[in-house]
Formats: C-alpha cells, structure tokens, sequence
C-alpha cells in the first residue's frame, strides 16, 4: 500500500492547475422556436453568424414544414442560445 507511505496529507496539497482554454465549448445547442414554441434544436459552431444559422435552419426539412408559404415578420435571436422565428 503505497499511498499510505505519503507524508503530505490530501488537505495539504496544492490545488491542481488548469487550462482555461481547455475547457471553453466549440459547439453550442441552439433551440429554434416559431412563434414561442420549441420545435427543433441544432448544434453549431459558436458564435455562428445569424444569417448563416438561418440558412441552415432553412435547410431543415422539420422546420421548412412549419415555415413553409408563411411570411416571416421577425427573427429573434439570442447569440449562442436560442433563434425564434415570429410568423
């Protein structure tokens, strides 16, 4: 049993280092809404711009369906989060 040959105890230690870098997300879930109601989320790089992210969303067969022959009058968009399509 090595670990009982220690002479530091384990509150004596120093805390252990970290990188900040190392731990920051790349992709992010965005949750898309139409007129308030989730219908569908998608994972993105972060910090998308919001015109590529709508064309993507676009793209989507699921959400084409509900948009389809509708007009859009408003986007909202929360970076990183969420996009609502208000029709």
């Amino acid at each position: 049993m090595e670990y009982l040959k220690k002479k530091k105890t384990i509150h004596k230690t120093k805390w252990p280092e970290y990188d900040e870098k190392l731990i920051v997300d790349k992709k992010v879930k965005i949750v898309i809404q139409i007129n308030g109601k989730m219908r569908d989320s998608i994972e993105v790089n972060k910090d998308i711009a919001q015109d590529a992210l709508e064309e993507k969303i676009m793209s989507l067969k699921k959400i084409s369906s509900y948009l389809e022959g509708q007009k859009i009058k408003k986007v909202i968009y929360i970076d990183n989060k969420l996009i609502n399509f208000v029709i």
